[in-house]
């Protein structure tokens, strides 16, 4: 009795674990969706804050994470001043890191992203 109390709980856990993660990646794919038509369009404010939650929950779902992501970046960086920009900047070494850490097949090189 206690072996299959055990066993379906451990069941029903491992679908709620699923589950959440299915919501989960539907929530980044929508996000990624919504910033890369941001970010085509250059407006990189807009642009920010999906991405910053796509790239913080799911940095490996797509490339186009680090390929904008560095582009979002430099026009934070360029844009701000003081203990932002640094943020930024802190954050665009991570980016790159980052990349090699996900994608380490793709050199990152602003040169080869274009």
């Amino acid at each position: 009795m206690k072996t299959k109390l055990y066993f379906t709980a451990i069941m029903l856990l491992g679908f709620m674990g699923v589950s959440h993660a299915q919501a989960q990646n539907q929530e980044c794919m929508t996000n990624l969706s919504i910033y890369v038509e941001h970010a085509k369009v250059k407006n990189y404010e807009a642009a920010y804050t999906p991405w910053k939650m796509v790239y913080d929950n799911c940095p490996d779902i797509n490339r186009a994470n680090f390929i904008y992501g560095e582009k979002i970046l430099e026009d934070k960086i360029e844009k701000s001043s003081g203990a932002d920009k640094d943020g930024y900047i802190k954050d665009m070494l991570a980016l790159y890191d980052n990349s090699a850490k996900y994608f380490p097949k793709k050199i990152f090189s602003s040169s080869s992203w274009y």
